[in-house]
């Protein structure tokens, strides 16, 4: 079975679940030709086990007609490729995976969601009774470039840096 990519629909199929792209048929019209140009009886009986076959579109199928054939390993590829992020596009008639063209407003506000994550996973270190004071405060300072990181980010946007530069503060030991 064969694996397609669609440009149009951005997604893959398969001929396993979405129905063979095209049908294995008997040309009719061309064994008949060839048993009437026959005169000898063997050769038609050959003929007659071994029709003549021709391929023809599957008008059942799921598959769309802008889909292209990709081998088991370029989908494997490409299936990696997408879990990292990245996206699908066509390059060269053939599809590609490239990286994803993200507005920084979104990765900022990306940046921000994992920010606060790391800030709610470390609330309970600025209990009194969690922690001793001295280690409560290497916690605090930690929170504090936590809160920090999405102002100096933008500045450094601004600067010219890629939001994908950014790293985050490493927790205290």
């Amino acid at each position: 079975m064969a694996r397609f990519f669609s440009p149009s629909r951005k997604g893959f199929f398969d001929e396993a679940i979405h129905g063979l792209r095209e049908l294995t048929v008997i040309d009719q019209a061309a064994q008949d030709a060839s048993l009437e140009a026959s005169e000898d009886d063997d050769e038609r009986a050959l003929l007659a086990a071994n029709p003549l076959l021709k391929l023809i579109d599957n008008p059942d199928t799921l598959i769309p007609a802008d889909a292209i054939a990709v081998s088991d390993a370029e989908y494997a590829e490409l299936i990696e490729q997408l879990s990292e992020g990245q996206e699908l596009k066509l390059v060269d008639g053939r599809p590609a995976a490239v990286e994803r063209d993200v507005p920084v407003e979104e990765q900022l506000a990306a940046v921000r969601r994992r920010r606060n994550r790391a800030l709610a996973s470390t609330d309970w270190t600025q209990q009194p009774d969690a922690l001793t004071a001295a280690k409560r405060k290497l916690w605090a300072d930690h929170r504090r470039a936590l809160r920090d990181l999405p102002a100096m980010l933008e500045k450094a946007v601004k600067a010219g840096s890629p939001v994908a530069s950014v790293e985050f503060p490493k927790p205290p030991t």
